[in-house]
């Protein structure tokens, strides 16, 4: 199948067209943020509309995004998340009780975005979709969106929509 056929039959399915992050070098297409991002599989659905809502940003060729979605059947799993990891200088955290209950979630990614933020080589930016408990220690020294920390999922916002534009602004 051809990216063009790829890209429309993603297109339809409102999924993002799988792709890898770029090779590392200096051309004006690479100056842009790689995020890699962290998420529950029990959240999806945030997924799905945070990706939305960073199309203009990845338009502008301002940011990539990679998420385990992009792993193709017979990849390995662990080999292709660490790749990712490791080109990442963003990490984009969907944070929920989901994500805080994930082994893999938080021991493996978010303790590399840990160990990447603390190196100087990466930011990470937890992104509350759903009301938890997310104030503990090892989240709560960053900034969280969207505003004020206030979950995507809830009475703070009219919709999700206007969550996720609070979250890209």
């Amino acid at each position: 199948m051809g990216e063009a056929s790829a890209e429309s039959e993603a297109l339809a399915k409102e999924e993002p067209v799988r792709r890898s992050f770029s090779e590392g070098g200096d051309s004006e297409e690479d100056r842009g943020m790689k995020a890699f991002i962290s998420y529950s599989h029990h959240d999806a659905e945030f997924l799905t509309s945070l990706h939305q809502h960073l199309a203009a940003l990845r338009r502008q060729k301002l940011l990539e995004t990679w998420t385990d979605r992009e792993i193709d059947a017979g990849g390995v799993l662990d080999k292709e998340i660490a790749t990712a990891m490791g080109k990442a200088n963003l990490f984009l955290l969907l944070v929920s009780s989901s994500f805080i209950n994930s082994d893999y979630c938080y021991e493996k990614e978010f303790q590399k975005a840990l160990e990447k933020q603390k190196a100087g080589k990466a930011l990470i930016v937890p992104i509350i979709v759903r009301p938890c408990d997310w104030e503990i220690p090892e989240l709560r020294q960053f900034k969280a969106l969207p505003e004020d920390g206030k979950a995507v999922h809830s009475k703070h916002w009219h919709s999700a929509d206007e969550a996720f534009t609070d979250v890209v602004r």
